[in-house]
């Protein structure tokens, strides 16, 4: 089974429609691709500008913190002897700035002169953990990095020197702001103003994450040493990251100068590209009904392109009937290439259509007299038999016809022979009364579904004029003839064959020039 081929048509459609298609395809990725680019590189402006925002603010609240605290310490310098003026200190604080969530005046010694009242039991005690240690040592304003309190909170300390008038180091002054507990970063900071999955943390020098939306995340450490590196050097800045989950997001980050501190802004990527999308989305839908319009152009065009060929590869399948030919030139050949394919085939067609016709010729007619040969003969009579057909079997043979090539050769003899194949066309009428070239100088002609006397009457008018007229020797030739019918005189073909041929003797013995027909003796 041969496997069926692709046509022209589909080809050529397929291509331009693949074209179309890649061409559409590249376009919305290109794009695509820009619009991303644009939405990142505006998301890492804005984290950057908003993690600034937030930079700037926390650093203005600390320093008012530390205003304050610094506003108490020199108010208890004045009166540190007084126990009375320091506690009033510590609960005026507390009053007046809700951001600590206790306050503590602390010893050199790490002695607890003062809290607030949530954490008065401390009163009294020496207070020598870490933190408390460093405050003490700094003997300037001082920011902790995250601790646990006594009280098992995550917390960070801020503190100020107590220095009295003659430059003695009495102590400090300080407020502890719990992490995991609403407080003031809290209140400044807030949540990410887009609420789509993005948030706002802080991260001190080392890593760890001072505020996060999520409690669960406060006081555990980023991985993103990048980040870390360069809030440690108070630099400002956005990039994209990918975070532990593998999930990439767009970053801002912008340094807490007065604390070594950072804020990150994060926002998830595909929340950032999400616009890019509804963007190819909408660009697609709307370019459809022209993708559309264009399909059905590139199909109407590539028939249109197409069709002569396809009108010429359809007609060539059928050169073996003779409208093909005709038809082609019909075909509309408006450009080069089917132009000069259309010249060539119809040239090859004439020339196939003239050999097929030759040798078709050759086949079925004596090539010397233009009658039906004696296989074509055959084969009709076979046919003529299968349908059961009544026909009259007329053989003829020209007296004499080899003292004719002997004596005036053997062209003059095929002038002859031509001569009584013409006279026998002209005698016969209508398709059923067949002419044909039986051998040498013998011919027969066939009468299907006619009278013997009929026949009978034709072929005396054949004889007569044959008799009366000169042939190409100058002088009048003569014939004999036998005929016989099927199935009158018999119904095997070959046994009527024999009949007649022995009737067209029985002329030749009876003195020639004369037609015998079939008797019942004969039989």
């Amino acid at each position: 089974m041969f496997k069926q081929k692709i046509t022209l048509l589909q080809l050529l459609s397929g291509l331009m429609i693949a074209s179309t298609i890649l061409i559409f395809g590249s376009g919305l990725a290109v794009n695509y691709n820009v619009t991303n680019k644009e939405f990142v590189s505006q998301s890492l402006d804005t984290n950057k500008m908003y993690a600034s925002k937030l930079a700037d603010t926390a650093d203005l609240y600390l320093e008012e913190m530390m205003q304050l605290l610094q506003f108490s310490a020199s108010k208890i310098a004045q009166n540190y002897t007084d126990e009375k003026t320091r506690q009033n200190e510590i609960d005026h604080l507390a009053n007046q700035v809700r951001s600590f969530n206790s306050l503590t005046v602390l010893t050199t010694d790490y002695e607890v002169l003062h809290t607030s009242i949530n954490n008065s039991h401390l009163q009294g005690s020496k207070l020598q953990t870490e933190t408390a240690k460093e405050a003490i040592a700094a003997q300037k304003p001082f920011i902790s990095t995250p601790f646990e309190t006594v009280t098992n909170k995550l917390g960070i300390f801020l503190s100020h020197p107590i220095f009295h008038e003659d430059g003695r180091y009495l102590g400090v002054v300080g407020g502890t702001i719990y992490l995991k507990e609403n407080n003031a970063l809290r209140t400044i900071l807030g949540a990410h103003y887009y609420r789509d999955g993005s948030f706002v943390y802080v991260i001190d020098r080392e890593g760890f994450i001072l505020y996060h939306d999520d409690f669960e995340k406060i006081g555990s450490k980023v991985t993103n040493e990048t980040i870390i590196h360069r809030i440690s050097e108070y630099r400002s800045g956005a990039s994209q990251i990918t975070g532990d989950d593998g999930k990439r997001s767009i970053a801002g980050y912008a340094s807490i100068q007065k604390a070594n501190w950072g804020v990150v802004s994060e926002r998830p990527y595909a929340q950032v590209t999400a616009p890019a999308t509804h963007v190819l989305k909408r660009t697609a839908l709307s370019s459809l009904p022209f993708i559309v319009i264009s399909l059905l152009i590139i199909l109407l065009t590539a028939k249109f392109i197409t069709k002569p060929l396809r009108s010429l590869a359809t007609l060539v399948e059928q050169t073996s009937q003779n409208t093909s030919a005709e038809k082609m030139k019909n075909v509309n050949d408006w450009y080069y290439e089917a132009h000069q394919m259309k010249l060539s085939i119809m040239k090859s067609i004439g020339s196939f259509q003239e050999q097929v016709s030759y040798y078709h010729t050759k086949s079925v007619v004596d090539p010397l007299t233009g009658l039906t040969n004696r296989r074509t003969m055959d084969d009709l009579l076979d046919r003529w038999i299968e349908e059961k057909s009544a026909f009259v079997l007329l053989i003829i043979d020209l007296d004499h016809f080899k003292n004719v090539n002997d004596t005036y050769g053997h062209a003059v003899g095929d002038d002859v022979l031509r001569y009584l194949a013409n006279m026998m066309t002209e005698l016969v009428e209508g398709e059923d009364e067949i002419c044909c070239r039986y051998g040498g100088e013998e011919f027969v002609i066939l009468f299907k579904n006619k009278p013997l006397p009929y026949v009978i009457e034709k072929a005396e008018t054949l004889r007569q004029q044959l008799e009366e007229t000169d042939s190409p020797t100058g002088h009048p030739i003569t014939m004999s003839a036998g005929i016989g019918a099927f199935p009158l005189h018999t119904s095997a073909p070959a046994e009527l064959f024999e009949l007649v041929d022995e009737a067209l003797y029985e002329s030749k013995r009876n003195g020639r020039n004369r037609v015998t027909v079939v008797t019942e003796q004969e039989q």
